[in-house]
């Protein structure tokens, strides 16, 4: 691994829990559903570990895209706690994924939040939704993102970050 890419990833990894721990509270007061996250894990691939995957920019201080991902049967189950136990079974996949899109943003925006109160501004772009398998995401000069998984009772949420700093 370059020292460029080295330093992208501690960056990512330092900054990771202002991501997990917003996605865990937004997803528990939203739906209900707790989670757990799994080990931090690196991946050179840079494809979206799941069919649905909504990506939010950072630039700032930092630069680079937070990523939630889901499986389709997930992103279904999460829309439909999202909306209020709604049946999701007759949407389409971009309504769903246009659900998990306004999820990421309020988790985006919290996390914007906490690194602001460590003296780390941020902005963070629209989400941009990402539907299909193989998609492959290249966020700025990175190589690799640092993902971990959110374990829950509706199937696995991944998040993933690239972070560097400007």
């Amino acid at each position: 691994m370059l020292l460029e890419d080295q330093k992208m990833v501690d960056v990512a990894q330092e900054n990771l829990p202002a991501f997990i721990n917003p996605t865990i509270n937004v997803l528990e007061e939203m739906t209900g559903v707790k989670s757990i996250p799994s080990d931090v894990m690196m991946d050179k691939s840079m494809l979206p570990s799941s069919e649905i995957a909504v990506v939010i920019g950072i630039s700032g201080e930092l630069q680079g895209a937070f990523v939630i991902s889901a499986e389709k049967e997930v992103a279904y189950e999460m829309a439909s706690k999202l909306m209020g136990g709604v049946d999701t079974s007759g949407l389409c996949c971009y309504e769903i994924a246009e659900a998990i899109a306004e999820f990421a943003n309020i988790v985006a925006g919290n996390s914007m939040i906490l690194m602001e109160r460590t003296s780390i501004n941020i902005n963070i772009s629209p989400p941009t939704i990402v539907i299909g398998q193989g998609e492959k995401l290249r966020i700025g000069g990175s190589s690799e993102m640092v993902i971990t998984i959110l374990n829950s009772d509706i199937g696995e949420v991944a998040i993933s970050l690239v972070l560097m700093k400007v």
